[in-house]
């Protein structure tokens, strides 16, 4: 290899590496990548996996890297990052392999440029999925393939049919990988050397066959009919998906592909055309009939194919012209995202809930589907001596004892945050069997109006603490650390007053105080319902006595309601420094 060429490679691989690198922590993890942290602290990764179908190759090593580097969203990702650079170095080997020589240099340093700056690369390398070690081992297998092809030597043979089991195992469209070699093998091999490449395909088919006969076929059987939402196999999908591996301005990626292959003798040429246009044409006719598969990032198998066509028309044009389209390609691509996913803020939504618990709460979380990304941050945010209860994760890790865990987790806590997005009511039933009252409901906001809540219930008190002079009647109160809580009822209608809720010190001084309505406000309140509400108070730098106080404006003067009828305000417990 050239010096030039060497800095050159190394130079590009390292503004790859800087771009997806590049914010990667800043957005937080989304429901696949949420399950992909909740399987690194399992006991046993294969016993989930094979009740939830997902291939086990990727999962297996990102767990041993969270052993190492642990689960904060930069290092789950950073994972996928490595597999990124795997990528671009075998991009820059391929090519290389595929090339003539006098063309070689150049080539591989157009397609290293090419899949360095490819946004559907950038952005499974942020993924902490599978997604960029499967196009690593795509590479590879098409790599070992095309060497067989060339040398004939047995461990290139050993690779195809290594790389393409693997690959497999990492996820289960990149069979197309192994499909479109068989093809590229049938139609452009004769004798021995076809031979032995499709019986190294096959060998490689029957390594995975015991997993898909053992898991998959099971899970598709009993899953048959399930909802499960998938892009449509029309037009415009395929018009979206040439944007997202050929850029915005696909047209003109389209036709430098076409110049590319039109205009190349190399005969391996067609291997690369198939490698981009059979896997598409394969998922979206299975999609057509069961549509549980097509999602652009599940294909991600095709962008080295596209950034090797690609470099392959621009190594057509005269070098002047070349550079202009590239940096067309170029700049068009950093300017413009053409891939991405939308992901809920839940890194804030665990923030939000951690912020209502004090020590002693339980928080169970009833979602309709994968809720691993919000117990991910309730994990790391919520305070000690708070517990969390996954109904969803609970009822499908350990289903014989799950009715028994969760009534026994409810029945643990006086206070539980249910955090719910389901149409289901069990969570609401278990709770009243377990002798809650709910007390308070708070919509969650989300980016995407997304019908999610958070619900307070409790255990009442048979007797309340007293009553203040207008009705209200306060039924328990608690003195957290960041909190003083309230529970109120009314016999009555009761007109709007503030409550003040104070931290006295030895003299009867205020050193702490926090002052507003409740919440709702006590005029919208309903004869004998409960109502919670917390009020934060700011631990002061000694030992105080708190209190609450209840009043109203009359003109620009406070009158207060008494308590018990002779008091200024009830007293409910100690704040200690």
């Amino acid at each position: 290899m050239k010096t030039w060429a060497m800095w050159g490679a190394v130079l590009l691989l390292g503004i790859g590496c800087a771009l997806r690198v590049a914010g990667l922590a800043a957005l937080p993890l989304w429901v696949d990548e949420g399950f992909t942290a909740y399987l690194t602290q399992q006991p046993d990764v294969l016993a989930v996996l094979r009740s939830d179908v997902h291939p086990p190759l990727y999962f297996l090593a990102v767990t041993a890297w969270t052993r190492v580097a642990g689960i904060s969203e930069f290092s789950l990702r950073f994972f996928s990052v490595l597999g990124g650079m795997v990528s671009m170095a075998l991009v820059y080997a391929l090519a290389r392999a595929v090339a003539p020589r006098r063309e070689r240099t150049t080539y591989a340093l157009l397609a290293l440029c090419l899949l360095a700056f490819a946004d559907m690369e950038l952005y499974i390398a942020q993924e902490a999925r599978a997604y960029s070690w499967h196009v690593a081992l795509a590479e590879a297998a098409v790599w070992a393939f095309v060497r067989w092809g060339q040398a004939g030597k047995a461990r290139h043979l050993c690779g195809v049919t290594v790389f393409n089991a693997l690959l497999v195992y990492t996820h289960y469209l990149g069979a197309w990988v192994g499909v479109t070699q068989g093809l590229y093998a049938l139609l452009a091999w004769r004798g021995r050397k076809r031979a032995l490449a499709v019986g190294a395909l096959v060998v490689s088919a029957l390594a995975v066959a015991v997993w898909a006969a053992a898991v998959v076929l099971p899970y598709q059987l009993q899953t048959i009919g399930g909802h499960t939402r998938t892009d449509l196999s029309t037009l415009e999908t395929l018009r979206s998906y040439a944007g997202a591996f050929l850029g915005g301005q696909w047209v003109l990626g389209v036709g430098i592909v076409a110049v590319g292959v039109l205009g190349s003798r190399w005969r391996v040429r067609w291997l690369l055309l198939l490698w981009l246009v059979l896997p598409v044409a394969l998922t979206f006719a299975v999609n057509a009939f069961a549509p549980r598969l097509l999602f652009d990032y599940r294909l991600s198998q095709l962008t080295p194919a596209a950034a090797l066509l690609l470099a392959l028309g621009l190594l057509q044009f005269a070098p002047h012209t070349r550079a202009f389209l590239l940096a067309v390609l170029l700049v068009y691509g950093l300017l413009h995202v053409d891939v991405g996913r939308f992901k809920e803020d839940w890194r804030g939504m665990g923030q939000q809930i951690a912020a209502n618990t004090e020590a002693g709460d339980g928080v169970v979380v009833d979602f309709g589907g994968g809720d691993f990304q919000l117990t991910y941050y309730l994990d790391r945010f919520l305070p000690a001596g708070v517990d969390s209860f996954s109904m969803r994760q609970q009822k499908q890790s350990t289903p014989a004892s799950y009715e028994a865990d969760a009534l026994a987790f409810l029945s643990k806590h006086d206070g539980i945050w249910l955090v719910r997005w389901h149409d289901s009511d069990e969570a609401f039933a278990k709770l009243g069997l377990a002798g809650h009252t709910r007390t308070a409901v708070y919509p969650l906001a989300t980016e995407n109006n997304m019908d999610i809540w958070l619900y307070r219930y409790d255990h009442l008190p048979e007797t309340a603490l007293g009553t203040f002079d207008n009705g209200m009647r306060l039924l328990a109160a608690q003195v957290g650390r960041q909190h003083v809580r309230l529970w109120w009822t009314v016999d009555a209608p009761v007109s709007d007053v503030t409550v003040s809720v104070k931290a006295l010190g030895a003299a009867g001084t205020v050193l702490a105080q926090h002052d507003r309505p409740p919440q709702p406000p006590s005029s919208t309140w309903q004869a004998n319902a409960v109502y919670y509400d917390a009020l934060p108070l700011v631990p002061p730098s000694e030992t105080a006595q708190v209190v609450v106080e209840l009043y109203v404006w009359a003109g620009d003067a406070i009158v207060t309601i008494p308590y018990e009828k002779t008091n200024k305000w009830a007293v409910i417990g100690q704040l200690a420094q």
